[in-house]
């Protein structure tokens, strides 16, 4: 199955995110990571961006989209069975 992931800041439950993609990839999911200005971009006392999305790309096994011309594409030409928007909440 095709899951589109849309991860957005909450900086304090990234690591969570982490979990939760690890768990879809172990079930089977396909998995097409899509994240949000903010969490490519910001280094906080969380960690450091660039760091989770090198963790991101290695559990889906792709490159992330992370602007708005790429993500268009989902839809017209990168089918989806679903999508879903993480963060994990507390």
């Amino acid at each position: 199955m095709k899951l589109g992931v849309v991860i957005t800041a909450s900086f304090c439950t990234l690591k969570k995110v982490l979990v939760v993609l690890k768990s879809l990839k172990e079930e089977g999911y396909d998995l097409y990571p899509v994240l949000s200005n903010k969490v490519v971009d910001y280094d906080t006392r969380f960690g450091k961006a660039k760091d989770f999305v090198n963790e991101v790309e290695s559990i889906c096994e792709r490159q992330i989209v992370k602007d708005i011309v790429e993500a268009e594409k989902f839809g017209p030409m990168y089918k989806m069975d679903a999508m879903v928007v993480l963060p994990a909440t507390r």
